[in-house]
């Protein structure tokens, strides 16, 4: 067993997505939804094929707390350390633009820090999870702060709610859709991509330079066709900042 492996988890509010990390680099990849009825039975499984590699556990967590007790609990049963990443902070890699940096999600923060030590320049990190977060770094490392909104199918489940009659989104993507399923889902993932380039346009304006796009997060994959912005997809950034950690990359907070 490699010192530097170690079990990583980001447990975000649908779903915990996991990785053993050996060295920065990320293998077994998995992702279990906490809507699915055998969810704790899956990590379970996971855990018992992968923890025989690893001493540690190390976790991001955005959700509410009965689940991030119940992961800790089951990760202590197969006799492994188990450490949290944040507070988020400022450091020679990353300088965040929050005044006070332990309000920022710790999941875009270790997001961004994976983009800063795996990419050149400046970059915009749009990840769509649960929320879709549009953040700018420049080529130095300043970030210069973000937005946050609803996913597309967060922002599809609430308008949903509020108007019970309208059909399942479906069909395909166009500014021109001819059934309400499919204008349904196309406005949703349209204001998501439109959301992305204009913060990219207002991030390359601010700096003068342009600017790599990358996505991450489950609902990437959906945001990238029709983009008209090139754009990289990276879904495991937040894992990848986990792995760095537990290389033994310098990162504030508990360890």
């Amino acid at each position: 067993m490699s010192p530097a492996s170690a079990l990583l988890f980001d447990l975000g509010n649908t779903r915990i997505k996991a990785a053993l990390g050996v060295g920065d680099r990320l293998q077994g990849q998995a992702a279990f939804a906490f809507a699915d009825a055998d969810c704790w039975e899956r990590v379970g499984d996971w855990l018992d094929a992968h923890a025989g590699r690893a001493a540690a556990a190390r976790l991001a967590c955005v959700t509410r707390p009965a689940r991030r007790t119940r992961l800790r609990g089951l990760l202590r049963q197969r006799g492994l350390a188990v450490h949290e990443a944040g507070p988020p902070a400022s450091d020679d890699l990353l300088q965040l633009a929050y005044p006070k940096p332990e309000r920022m999600g710790v999941d875009r923060w270790l997001a961004l820090r994976a983009l800063r030590r795996r990419l050149d320049g400046g970059f915009v990190l749009a990840c769509c999870g649960s929320a879709l977060t549009v953040d700018t770094v420049s080529a130095s490392g300043r970030h210069l702060g973000g937005v946050i909104a609803p996913a597309p199918e967060r922002a599809l489940e609430a308008l949903r709610r509020r108007a019970r009659h309208l059909p399942e989104p479906d069909g395909p993507v166009t500014p021109f859709a001819i059934d309400t399923g499919s204008a349904l889902r196309s406005g949703a993932l349209l204001a998501a991509q439109g959301l992305i380039e204009h913060v990219l346009h207002a991030a390359e304006t601010e700096l003068g330079a342009p600017l790599r796009l990358v996505l991450a997060g489950g609902g990437a994959a959906a945001l990238l066709p029709g983009l008209q912005a090139r754009a990289s997809l990276r879904e495991h950034a937040v894992l990848e900042g986990l792995a760095d950690w537990a290389a033994g990359q310098l990162l504030p907070g508990p360890a």
